[in-house]
């Protein structure tokens, strides 16, 4: 299987303006985004940028 690499930065701004979009501020969501990607950085996915989606279902109801 073929991996795709993503700049770290890149998806530090993703994740920060994914929580912007979602009414979190600007405090909270450097704090969520530190969170989930120290937990891939650690191996641990399960808490990771992976809870993205479980986040927006959550969030928007679905």
């Amino acid at each position: 299987m073929a991996y795709t690499r993503i700049p770290y930065q890149n998806t530090v701004d993703f994740c920060r303006r994914v929580f912007a979009a979602y009414g979190f501020s600007a405090e909270e969501s450097e704090q969520i985004t530190d969170v989930l990607l120290t937990a891939d950085l650690y191996g641990i996915e399960s808490h990771g940028i992976q809870r993205l989606v479980r986040y927006h279902q959550e969030i928007t109801g679905g």
